[in-house]
Formats: C-alpha cells, sequence, structure tokens
C-alpha cells in the first residue's frame, strides 16, 4: 500500500519519502532469491549462461518494455483527459508488477510438486558439484 501511496501524495509529505524508499527496496529484494534460483536449478556447466539470460530478460522486458508501455499508457490516459495520467500509469505499472508474486508463488508450488523430499521444509538442500 505505501509502495502506490507515495505516487499519491504530496512530494512535501512524509509519506512520500517513506513509500519511495519501500519501492526502491522492493524493487530489488527479489535479486538474491530470483539468482539463486537460477544458480541451483542450472546445471553447473550453464549457470553463467542462464544468469546471464535472466538479467538480458530482466533488461530488455522489464526496462525496455516497461518504459515503452508506461508511456503508451500515460499517452493514452492523457488523450481521454484524464488528470495525471503518469501519475496513474505508473500505479497501473506498479499493479502489474504484483502480478510476479504470484508468479513466484505458482513457481514455487511447481517446485515442490516435481521434488517434494528436497522441498519438504521450505528450503533446499544444497546440491553438490560433479567436476
Amino acid at each position: 500500500p505505501l509502495i502506490v501511496a507515495y505516487r499519491l501524495v504530496s512530494p512535501e509529505s512524509p509519506l512520500f519519502y517513506t513509500g519511495m524508499s519501500l519501492a526502491f527496496l522492493s524493487f530489488v529484494a527479489f535479486y538474491g532469491p530470483v539468482f539463486s534460483t537460477i544458480q541451483d536449478l542450472s546445471p553447473a556447466d550453464l549457470r553463467g549462461v542462464m544468469t546471464a539470460l535472466l538479467i538480458l530478460g530482466m533488461n530488455l522486458l522489464g526496462l525496455g518494455l516497461g518504459a515503452v508501455l508506461t508511456g503508451l499508457l500515460s499517452d493514452a490516459m492523457q488523450a481521454l483527459q484524464i488528470a495525471s495520467p503518469l501519475t496513474w500509469s505508473l500505479v497501473a505499472m506498479d499493479g502489474l508488477g504484483a502480478i510476479s508474486m504470484l508468479c513466484f508463488y505458482i513457481g514455487s508450488r511447481y517446485l515442490v510438486m516435481q521434488d517434494p523430499v528436497r522441498y519438504r521444509a521450505g528450503f533446499a538442500e544444497p546440491r553438490s558439484i560433479d567436476i
């Protein structure tokens, strides 16, 4: 709620800075779990390639396509004469980003179904590396 609320309040409000700080924290909070999951699920000889593909995908889709879609949505809202079109476009993109939580949940359930013994306690045992 604070992540969305800071977009709707005045920049002089303490809620603005609190919400912005939490938003920036949440943008990078997923890196650790995502990168460790990619490393865990990838064969040892492909870990570098898989990590590079993940970074490429995040940059192309998240940064590239996300900025374009935000601009297009803002332009469409401005054509409809909606007040503060950029603010509402950013709020819409925040909502779209919330879908990632559902994707992570579905992915975690899939991993548990694939290997229930390994993931039964909620964390995976480290794999040995065969060299």
